[in-house]
């Protein structure tokens, strides 16, 4: 006998396995918004008239979330606007903005795009081969927070939002143990607080949300993606393992996952933002005397390419007005 939707009672097109129920295709977008609604108000991530920039990469879990928020954004009064960052790496690249184009128009939000080539004239494969003490993933995550942090304290956002799963957070905070590292227990938090002039608010709206669930409203709410991968994801890394083994527990036991990153959320060490100093090159906030983005870019360029973005950015103000 076919399962049928807890709540209508319809053909249900997918279980919930930590609230263990099955739910029709309207009914999980219904359940997903209030879930993430849930989240935060639980979090306190975002308030009425806030501006939320929402990072879209092009795969499932941020066009969920850019979705979610969409539905979200008129019925709670905060204002949303994507921003997808071109890596210039090739097919990966080019689907992912044309996936992250496409999911502008369906979901009616304005999207800003930063391909880093034009913005500040290096792309991603030409970073990386100009520093050879990050791995490939650390130095994008260096450009892409800059990028991101930059863009919505120049734009007038509030806060940045990007598409870490539970499974994601969960796979930091595993993370974070295992190496004895605050710097990953810091992330594996629905929130990371801003501070005024240097930092927007870092949330992730997705916190409690698992990947069955992504997976099946970007099919049934008919959620542009893709999934192409990049050429410089690692194939096993001990971030792959834990993430692996964080997917299984998921599995086996999501009631359980939920649970255990509630308790992690409630003992996170604190983002630490205070007494931070600020790059001598660009004013963006470091803990050393140059800051990680403009390090990397002056490697590749002979300078920093801080001041090419923001110019570009300045440039680009009206997209997102």
């Amino acid at each position: 006998m076919p399962a049928r939707c807890r709540v209508c009672g319809k053909s249900a097109v997918v279980r919930i396995p930590y609230a263990r129920m099955w739910l029709c295709s309207d009914h999980l977008t219904a359940y997903l918004g209030k879930r993430v609604g849930e989240t935060i108000d639980r979090y306190h991530l975002l308030s009425g008239g806030d501006r939320v920039l929402v990072m879209v990469s092009g795969g499932k879990d941020s066009a969920s979330m850019a979705g979610i928020l969409s539905a979200l954004a008129s019925k709670r009064g905060f204002e949303a606007a994507l921003l997808h960052i071109d890596l210039g790496v090739g097919e990966f690249s080019a689907l992912s903005r044309a996936a992250a184009e496409e999911l502008s128009k369906r979901i009616n939000l304005p999207l800003l795009v930063v391909p880093l080539r034009e913005a500040i004239g290096a792309d991603l494969p030409r970073l990386i081969k100009s520093v050879r003490r990050r791995s490939p993933c650390a130095t994008c995550g260096v450009v892409k927070r800059y990028v991101a942090n930059v863009a919505a304290l120049r734009l007038g956002f509030d806060a940045v939002a990007v598409g870490h799963t539970l499974v994601d957070l969960a796979s930091f905070a595993l993370k974070g143990y295992i190496t004895r590292s605050e710097e990953p227990l810091e992330a594996a938090t629905p929130k990371n607080p801003g501070l005024s002039g240097l930092f927007v608010d870092r949330i992730k709206p997705l916190a409690e949300v698992g990947e069955v669930e992504t997976r099946a409203y970007v099919k049934y709410a008919e959620i542009p993606w893709t999934d192409a991968v990049c050429e410089y994801k690692p194939v096993r890394t001990i971030d792959v393992e834990i993430r692996d083994f964080v997917s299984k527990l998921e599995r086996d036991y999501p009631s359980l996952l939920v649970s255990m990153m509630r308790g992690v959320y409630a003992r996170a060490p604190k983002t630490q933002r205070e007494g931070v100093g600020k790059c001598s090159v660009c004013g963006a906030p470091t803990n050393t005397d140059v800051c990680a983005f403009c390090r990397i870019t002056s490697r590749a360029l002979g300078e920093s390419g801080a001041p090419a973005l923001h110019e570009f950015l300045e440039e680009k103000r009206e997209v997102l007005a």
